[in-house]
């Protein structure tokens, strides 16, 4: 039997039973409940225990979720499920709560639930704002810390010394280089180009000899 929406927990024991010709002491006996307890149940007068529910849902042919969720009560299952939906999401159940206390429908649940979906992805966007942000900061104080290296621990006389019959344009011999003076590639890197000795295209890899350089005793 197919229970309407409209109907309570009690019309619907009540029209079940009619329509099986039963009385009420016959389904207070089938059931194992006094026939007084029955009629409030059928005047919606008092809550039925799950126990009481499977009983009326065997005996009058009804669906037992069905009739649960008349009696304002969940199913095992449902209860379980529910617990595992404010594990995984206990920071929406206090709007969501909120929203289904002040008007307990469906309506209003899925309400608050694309209101809780706006306001992530809302935060979301900002997050993404402020990475970028963070990402552009990041790259100008890298610039300022790279014009900033203090190129003073490497001296001409000692770098001339050093990079004497090496290749400046590989890559290998200027790690070289640093590792024998002691300092990072990207101070030595930058130094040489301050110096005016090699160029490195932005976005490039490729180290190209500047004409101070190669007209310069530099490579002696």
């Amino acid at each position: 039997m197919n229970i309407n929406e409209t109907m309570s927990f009690g019309k619907t024991i009540l029209q079940s039973r009619r329509k099986k010709r039963l009385s009420q002491r016959d389904v207070a006996d089938l059931i194992g409940v006094d026939h007084t307890y029955l009629s409030k149940l059928e005047n919606d007068r008092v809550e039925p225990s799950p126990k009481i529910i499977d009983s009326l849902a065997k005996h009058l042919e009804l669906n037992t979720e069905e009739l649960t969720y008349l009696a304002g009560k969940m199913t095992q299952q449902d209860s379980q499920a529910f617990e595992e939906l404010i594990k995984a999401n206990p920071q929406e159940m206090n709007a969501l709560f909120r929203r289904v206390r002040e008007n307990p429908s469906l309506d209003s649940l899925v309400k608050a639930r694309e209101e809780q979906i706006a306001k992530l992805q809302k935060e979301n966007q900002i997050l993404k704002i402020k990475l970028l942000e963070a990402t552009s900061e990041l790259k100008r104080l890298e610039k300022i810390i790279a014009k900033t290296v203090d190129t003073s621990l490497i001296e001409i006389s000692q770098l001339r010394e050093v990079i004497k019959g090496r290749d400046l344009t590989n890559w290998r011999h200027l790690y070289g280089i640093a590792d024998e003076l002691g300092v990072t590639i990207s101070n030595l890197v930058y130094h040489l180009q301050e110096l005016g000795w090699i160029y490195i295209p932005k976005g490039s890899k490729q180290i190209f000899l500047e004409k101070i350089a190669l007209n310069d005793d530099v490579l002696c």
